[in-house]
């Protein structure tokens, strides 16, 4: 079959596409209530959490992904962080202000099967959201309902 200018006028026009028009939207099977997890042996990027530590993911009226992060340190120490969320792959990112306004928060929700691992590889995030004893990177969730 020839390449028409026809055909290619339509290639262009998808790949000229804004990316939230492509992008893939949330598996119904990552909204949820989870809460916190312990680690595996030997793991040593993972950070324990309590049961009592949540993460409450919900789709919005709007179609948006709505977050909610609640974790609770030694002596009162939280992290807290609530917003709309985008998904991309196998995780959400969560955006918010940071310290440098060059370089915003970006936690990541990063979900595998019923787990879900926050993301906070450069600590953009923990400054602002979490108390002195506090973490967002490698607290471990599973997935409740």
């Amino acid at each position: 079959m020839p390449v028409t200018r026809h055909y290619l006028a339509g290639l262009l026009s998808t790949l000229a596409c804004p990316l939230a028009a492509v992008a893939a939207e949330a598996p119904a099977a990552v909204f949820g209530q989870y809460a916190g997890a312990k680690c595996p042996k030997n793991n040593t990027t993972c950070v324990p959490a309590n049961p009592s530590d949540q993460v409450h993911v919900a789709r919005g009226t709007d179609g948006k992904a709505k977050v909610s992060v609640r974790i609770a340190f030694g002596q009162g120490h939280t992290c807290r962080m609530d917003g709309n969320a985008e998904w991309t792959g196998d995780k959400f990112t969560l955006r918010a202000d940071g310290l440098d306004p060059n370089a915003p928060c970006e936690l990541a929700l990063k979900i595998q099967g019923s787990m879900l691992t926050l993301e906070d590889p450069d600590s953009r995030c923990q400054p602002v959201y979490c108390g002195a004893r506090g973490v967002f990177n490698g607290t471990r969730f599973v997935r409740r309902r």
